[in-house]
């Protein structure tokens, strides 16, 4: 039977409600959902709940379809398994929220005072923001324990990045974006959530930074995150990973549209095409870029040598505008250009142990770059930058947080970067650049105030996994062995008391 379908923001204004087939459920052997309060098959009025759950369901399996075409693959497996649970309405207290845990890809209603709901499993913009951390997950595990501002942000980014994408994905929209001329104004393509946000603006703080919506086209330019305030007016630049996130996704949008405008096709079709090339090279990067606490231009350099594999580099000057429209400075050769001659013999062609990476003597030329700190560790491992495969070390630091606020004395969390080697003349090198200890503990403590400023840590026993009744924090305080540790437990929003209640949340 046919449903009824919103292929935006219920608040985004085009295109409309249609009536459409729904998707048929995918095969048990592939990554699918596990619905929750599913309800008959039927055009149901867009203020229902069986309308909510259809909507909910039709988007995050459109978020699927876009992510297979532009991975190439079929997804066979969620980060933590077979099945991810879809809740449409999440039971509990009302939150103007949407969050993935590794579990479940949860959304929320709140009723306001005048007969207006808030329902972020209504909108396909924050259901395919939300699917989109959820793919990243599935190929990038490492980033979801990055204590750094730029991968944070770019998970966020990359749901956004993967809403347009999925918005591009309806022949209407993108006949209304071409015919009318909207590509480079505002539109409500590059413009996400904008329900959630009026519901910020309405019930929270008209002044409150995600009181609009997060918008792709923007002349954000990237500056150090610790440099900027953690707090600001509405769409202000922020040291926040949302509002951060807003510098990426204005890189992947102003590329998009370059390479859209530069095969001079202007079209609804030439338009679908383009999108799936940006599409393509943002997963292939996101794949391989190496965990840098310059994040941003490690994909952007990573999305230059994914062009000149797959596309013979047509694109290398619509990505390098793109990015550099936003001060994001892009040369891909600077990955793997060496920096400085490590004493010891190069890396061996297998890498089973760091040993096959890093002598003792390599090492210890290491550590006179990085700084020697008893709490660093080296792991061993390969990067794959487009046919080239790289010799790495993830290097590991325990960083203490009791400098970044009072109440988390005696914590720690853990920084990671991946460090390049490859071979100079018989030697051992360094390839790009690496951090020193104390950089890398700075980047760390920033992030985490930031976190501490949006009130996004808890101790783990005020936010259990699976406790959908309280504001969902993204990161808690947990017992690992005799240590207190920061680790993630969700990615979600900036979360503010609803007035009136006592645990009750507002997010975008």
């Amino acid at each position: 039977m046919p449903i009824n379908f919103i292929p935006n923001d219920p608040r985004a204004g085009h295109p409309p409600a249609a009536v459409i087939e729904a998707h048929a459920e995918r095969p048990d052997e592939l990554a699918r959902y596990v619905y929750l309060g599913s309800v008959p098959e039927d055009t149901y009025p867009t203020d229902s709940d069986g309308f909510l759950f259809w909507q909910c369901r039709e988007a995050a399996l459109r978020a699927i379809d876009l992510w297979e075409l532009i991975d190439g693959s079929t997804l066979t497996t969620w980060q933590n398994g077979k099945t991810l649970r879809l809740k449409h309405k999440t039971p509990g207290q009302p939150q103007l929220n949407a969050f993935y845990d590794r579990l479940s890809l949860s959304f929320f209603q709140v009723d306001a005072a005048g007969g207006d709901s808030y329902r972020s499993g209504a909108s396909t913009d924050v259901v395919a923001h939300e699917a989109g951390h959820a793919f990243l997950d599935a190929i990038r595990p490492d980033l979801w324990g990055a204590f750094q501002a730029e991968p944070g942000a770019f998970h966020e980014a990359f749901g956004d990045c993967i809403a347009i994408l999925v918005a591009l994905q309806d022949e209407a929209t993108r006949k209304v974006l071409v015919d009318q001329g909207l590509l480079r104004q505002k539109n409500f393509v590059e413009s996400t959530a904008e329900d959630l946000s009026h519901g910020i603006a309405v019930l929270v703080d008209a002044n409150h930074n995600a009181a609009v919506p997060r918008r792709a086209l923007n002349t954000h330019q990237w500056v150090m995150p610790a440099s900027l305030p953690v707090s600001g007016g509405p769409g202000v630049l922020i040291n926040e990973v949302h509002s951060l996130g807003m510098i990426f996704s204005g890189c992947f949008y102003d590329t998009l549209t370059n390479i859209y405008q530069s095969r001079g096709v202007e079209s609804e079709k030439g338009l679908q095409a383009a999108a799936r090339t940006a599409g393509e090279l943002l997963v292939a990067a996101a794949r391989t870029a190496p965990l840098k606490p310059r994040f941003f231009q490690a994909v952007g350099n990573a999305m230059l040598i994914a062009d000149g594999m797959r596309n013979a580099g047509v694109n290398a000057q619509a990505i390098r505008d793109g990015f550099g429209a936003h001060n994001v400075l892009l040369n891909a050769e600077q990955l793997t250009s060496p920096t400085v001659v490590l004493a010891g013999r190069p890396p061996s062609e297998t890498v089973h142990s760091v040993r096959d990476v890093l002598t003792q003597a390599s090492r210890r030329s290491l550590l006179e770059v990085t700084g020697d700190d008893t709490d660093q560790r080296f792991y061993g491992s390969r990067v794959q930058l487009g046919d080239q495969s790289v010799a790495a070390v993830r290097r590991r630091q325990k960083v203490s947080l009791a400098d970044v606020a009072s109440d988390l004395e005696g914590v720690y969390c853990y920084v990671e970067e991946d460090v390049l080697i490859g071979e100079q003349n018989g030697n051992a090198a360094l390839l790009g650049e690496v951090e020193t200890v104390r950089q890398s503990a700075v980047e760390a403590q920033s992030f985490v105030f930031s976190l501490h400023a949006a009130g996004q840590i808890s101790e783990e026993a005020h936010s259990q996994a699976g406790d959908d009744t309280i504001g969902a924090v993204s990161h808690v305080v947990s017992n690992v062995g005799e240590e207190r540790r920061l680790l993630r437990k969700r990615f979600n929003c900036r979360c503010h008391a609803l007035p009136g209640t006592a645990r009750a949340f507002l997010c975008t």
